[in-house]
């Protein structure tokens, strides 16, 4: 019970600070809603990439960014590593649910 609490006080802490505009309510909730939807239905492994990459296009096509207020912190990881990092977890974005449809990821709950 109290994990339950935990997550649930973290995610309202995330939605204050980073849900800010309708249309970005309206994303997480309606995203929130199909995915629950898709797997009370049946499910796939790949609702929550479909999911992903249409709010991805709605945010990028109707969605402006935060403007800028500090310059960003020396010491961070460089373009390579930035690069690599962002490839390997797009190849694990297309891979784990492929190895789940095909049976071959194993799962604890089963």
């Amino acid at each position: 019970m109290a994990a339950v609490a935990v997550v649930a006080h973290a995610v309202a802490g995330m939605w204050r600070s980073l849900v800010t505009t309708p249309l970005q309510q309206a994303l997480a909730l309606g995203s929130a809603a199909t995915l629950l939807v898709w797997g009370i239905l049946g499910g796939s492994p790949w609702a929550q990439v479909v999911v992903l990459l249409a709010c991805g296009l709605v945010g990028w096509r109707w969605l402006d960014a935060p403007p800028v207020t500090a310059a960003p912190l020396g010491g961070g990881p460089s373009r390579r590593t930035g690069t690599l990092l962002l490839l390997l977890a797009a190849g694990l974005l297309l891979t784990l649910p492929l190895l789940a449809g095909w049976g071959l990821a194993g799962s604890c709950w089963t």
